[in-house]
């Protein structure tokens, strides 16, 4: 139940499963409904945890590398720990945020490490422009 101003505790992680490659190892958050008031605040907010980076250029993809040695044995990488509501939610806020069902996804995508010298070339690989 969301409460404004509380923290919920959430745990969602990406694996890499044992036996794998060297990679390059992104998550994509994608926020729906996640907006209130005229000024669109954000109703959930979060921190991205280490060894998460953000991938240049973009508002919503991060990145960390994983070794050869981590790679063959597997490994978890959480993305983040928590959410907090937003403090400043009102009652009519929150009746439409339950009603919207603000929702985080998050996506992971994994590309061999060999052949490309940034995340930004990995991603642009995985995830092309068009």
């Amino acid at each position: 139940k969301m409460v404004p101003g509380a923290t919920i505790a959430k745990d969602p992680k990406v694996t890499v499963v044992k036996g794998s490659e060297a990679c390059w190892l992104f998550v994509e958050i994608t926020e729906t409904n996640n907006t209130f008031g005229d000024n669109n605040a954000k109703c959930l907010s979060y921190d991205v945890q280490a060894p998460w980076q953000k991938v240049d250029g973009t508002n919503n993809v991060y990145y960390t590398t994983v070794d050869a040695t981590t790679a063959a044995k597997g490994a978890e990488y959480p993305v983040i720990s928590s959410v907090t509501v937003n403090p400043d939610m009102t009652n009519a806020d929150m009746d439409k945020a339950e009603e919207n069902h603000p929702t985080l996804t998050f996506t992971a995508y994994a590309i061999q490490k060999d052949g490309f010298a940034t995340p930004e070339a990995a991603w642009d690989e995985i995830n092309p422009t068009p």
